[in-house]
């Protein structure tokens, strides 16, 4: 039993750590979101790489605010999940981009299965009800809808747009 519990409780210090990294602890989810969303990626890779290829897009240098840069993170491992869990797509792709007006833009597309309604999907569990309320939280809406990818399938795009400065 004594085992059994320190197992547990490596695994929950495990999840925590990957749940909020010690580099945004120390630095601030706005100056290390590039490499905490890289990592990210990364992991999703060395994981399933052989089924499943994830890319990063990070095409802003602009200061992102703490809770805006948290709610991406948090948004994007979500995102992640659903497209291996749900969608098994083949290639995602999480982009990040300022419009040079304020705003940063947030979006994850794969290439799989899609969803048919998505108001049926967001009362089935957490995952895109918690994604739209956190997005909500921070003046934004969850935008859902196809992505259109190569090769027929119908895919799923998610994205948020987020103002910087409130």
């Amino acid at each position: 039993m004594d085992g059994q519990c320190q197992h547990l409780q490596q695994d929950i210090r495990g999840l925590l750590s990957r749940l909020h990294p010690a580099e945004a602890r120390a630095a601030g989810f706005g100056v290390s979101l590039r490499g905490l969303i890289g990592d990210l990626v990364r992991s999703w890779n060395d994981r399933l790489g052989e089924q499943t290829r994830f890319a990063l897009r990070f095409e802003t240098n602009v200061d992102i605010p703490d809770d805006v840069a948290l709610t991406i993170y948090r948004l994007s491992q979500e995102a992640l999940t659903n497209s291996v869990r749900h969608a098994r797509a083949a290639n995602v792709l999480v982009s990040l981009a300022d419009d040079g007006n304020g705003r940063v833009s947030w979006s994850v597309e794969d290439d799989g299965t899609g969803i048919g309604d998505d108001s049926g999907s967001l009362q089935l569990g957490n995952g895109l009800a918690g994604m739209r309320e956190r997005a909500w939280a921070l003046g934004s809406d969850l935008e859902i809808g196809p992505a259109q990818p190569a090769g027929g399938r119908p895919g799923l795009r998610l994205a948020a747009a987020f103002l910087l400065a409130r």
